[in-house]
């Protein structure tokens, strides 16, 4: 049986890290293509409370803008995306190069 993660990691080889994380900010699962960047409690410790100040501010900001349906960080390495599925929300590292509609898909993906 795939996981949500594997199901992620192949719609596109640009997709290097997929991770799922809970309304609490809790880690349910995560698998990474390549090579780290981060070490593991790095990203355990700054994933949980990135996800839940995100999800936070886009929550009070669909009153005014509407539902919410992705939001990305760019960095210099690469692109971190964030997809809400549910109650859960899926965040992938992705290359510069990946185009938005994979992003977009990745709800449908998380959800099947």
């Amino acid at each position: 049986m795939m996981t949500i993660c594997d199901r992620i990691l192949a719609v596109d080889r640009r997709i290097g890290f997929a991770m799922v994380v809970n309304e609490k900010g809790e880690i349910v699962e995560s698998k990474m293509r390549g090579t780290r960047l981060m070490s593991e409690e790095d990203i355990d410790e700054y994933t949980g409370i990135w996800t839940v100040i995100i999800r936070g501010i886009t929550k009070q900001l669909e009153k005014y803008l509407g539902t919410h349906l992705f939001y990305s960080l760019g960095y210099e390495r690469l692109t971190v995306h964030g997809v809400q599925a549910g109650n859960r929300t899926i965040v992938i590292t992705a290359r510069k190069d990946m185009p938005l509609e994979i992003v977009l898909s990745l709800k449908k993906t998380a959800e099947a």
